[in-house]
């Protein structure tokens, strides 16, 4: 059984002719069968480029454009040609023409023309109330994202009844991988979530990011080289030509703070509250750590913070307490009552030594942890998406500072935060000891210098401002008057030096 396809130019009257001819033999002929491809003059051209090029024909591009095929046998068909072709072709072979005359035609071609322009105007209206909330994330072939995805199209992360279209983004154009991108698009299509509309597949970063609500920016490279520089840099040239004022974008993975600040410096000009770097992972295995060391469940430790990056974190447990501790002292009536871990935690080594450590120690990868750290990131996403309302619990992200606790106005620096309905808030109330404070004041400079040297890589030009910063750092610093000792602090005589001055007295005196 034969199916023949006509394809062409609404306005078009030889489309018109061999649409009635075709008509007619599907009236006359019980197996004959045909299909219309009804487009606009605006989107003639491309598509017959297109066509022939998908199955190998060479066509002139007049309309219409037709051709056979044998149904269910598959295979790209066989051309016939334009309007006088199939006319010839249903006169030898059925005995059957057209003999309309060409004025029925044109008004035919009119109809046909108002007709798609109608369809076209309902088609833009169905579009345009139904309005996805479309987030891309990049690496999309890596099993980090992997074990993500599959958590991230979950209904209660964008909530109910908010319909989703997935992006992803590979950069990797050879053959294993676009065959394992194509297959992670199917599982997660096979997942069957209620509101996924759409998920699709580019190796195109502009493609990804178009139109994008919400971008995740997943990197998984330790070293921080020229080809990773060069990678943000690319990152940071797209996210320019597609963000608009309520884009956000968060990035997650190895460095996520460092890379962030690289993404800001070539993006230059994301609003402050657009742009944040996930350190909800290494939140986690510090409080991970605290409870195992109080045998309690870890979800019961809250408002532990973490300053800094991954350069180099600072644990805060000034007001981080646990729900849950086998103490002298219970509470049962009092809903969720906590202790203070300064309290219950004798061990300070524990918490001034050991718990920085682990979270700074150079073995922590995300590729050794890749079920704790999606469970961090989905956590994190749904903080962010859900606008849940946290206002009782405190968190730690890097956002881009406003100056606050000293940190450098346009660093992008790990803050404690609060989730609310109303969106993320800096908890700048909180206050800090002077040895947190001292060592925020110096990781954050020591930030400010790795992120230019990396930069550098690639835009030497930026060590002009890491000179200026060590010129005013410079100048800050005092050159050791009589009153300072070498080390910088003041030098006030005592009581002793005062009865025994070791001067001998002048002649005068």
């Amino acid at each position: 059984m034969a199916k023949f396809v006509i394809a062409g130019k609404s306005d078009c009257p030889f489309y018109a002719r061999a649409e009635l001819l075709a008509d007619e033999l599907t009236l006359k002929l019980p197996n004959f069968n045909v299909h219309k491809i009804v487009l606009s003059p605006s989107e003639w051209k491309e598509w017959v480029k297109s066509t022939c090029s998908e199955k190998g024909w060479n066509y002139s591009g007049q309309s219409p454009m037709i051709w056979r095929e044998l149904i269910n046998r598959g295979g790209k068909g066989t051309l016939l040609g334009s309007c006088n072709d199939f006319l010839e072709y249903a006169k030898g072979y059925y005995g059957i023409t057209c003999k309309n005359p060409t004025p029925d035609l044109n008004i035919i071609s009119g109809e046909n023309k108002t007709t798609k322009e109608q369809n076209e105007e309902e088609t833009e209206q169905l579009n345009a109330a139904i309005n996805p909330f479309k987030i891309a994330i990049t690496s999309a072939d890596t099993d980090v994202a992997y074990h993500a995805l599959p958590l991230m199209i979950r209904q209660d992360i964008f909530g109910e009844k908010q319909e989703v279209s997935i992006s992803l983004h590979y950069n990797d154009n050879s053959e294993n991988v676009q065959e394992k991108i194509n297959g992670l698009v199917m599982e997660l299509q096979d997942c069957a979530e209620l509101e996924v509309r759409e998920i699709t597949a580019t190796s195109v970063l502009k493609d990804s990011f178009q139109n994008a609500d919400f971008i995740v920016i997943l990197n998984t490279t330790k070293e921080m080289d020229r080809s990773a520089v060069s990678q943000l840099q690319k990152i940071a040239s797209n996210l320019k030509k597609c963000l608009n004022n309520t884009t956000k974008v968060l990035v997650i993975g190895e460095n996520a703070i460092i890379c962030s600040n690289i993404i800001h410096y070539f993006l230059n000009g994301i609003q402050r509250k657009n742009l944040m770097a996930m350190t909800r992972f290494e939140e986690n295995i510090g409080k991970s750590a605290v409870a195992k060391v109080l045998d309690v469940n870890s979800a019961g430790v809250k408002n532990l913070i973490l300053w800094g990056s991954s350069k180099e974190y600072i644990t805060d447990y000034s007001i981080a307490t646990a729900q849950g501790y086998n103490g002298a002292i219970w509470a049962p009536h009092i809903n969720k009552f906590s202790h203070s871990i300064s309290e219950i935690i004798y061990n300070k080594k524990f918490l001034d030594n050991d718990l920085p450590e682990k979270l700074n120690d150079e073995k922590l990868h995300l590729t050794s942890h890749k079920l704790s750290f999606t469970a961090a990131f989905i956590s994190q996403l749904q903080d962010l998406l859900s606008q849940a309302d946290k206002k009782n619990e405190i968190y730690s992200l890097g956002v881009i500072s406003d100056g606050s606790f000293g940190i450098p106005d346009g660093l992008i620096y790990s803050f404690p935060v609060k989730y609310t309905k109303d969106g993320l808030t800096i908890q700048t109330k909180i206050t800090c000891d002077q040895i947190i404070a001292e060592n925020i004041k110096r990781t954050a400079e020591e930030l400010q210098d790795y992120c230019d040297d990396a930069i550098a890589l690639v835009d030497p030009s930026v060590l002009k401002r890491k000179e200026s910063r060590a010129n005013k750092r410079a100048k800050a610093v005092p050159d050791n008057p009589e009153n300072l000792t070498e080390n910088g602090t003041e030098n006030i005589p005592t009581d002793t030096d005062t009865k025994n001055p070791t001067t001998e007295p002048t002649q005068e005196e």
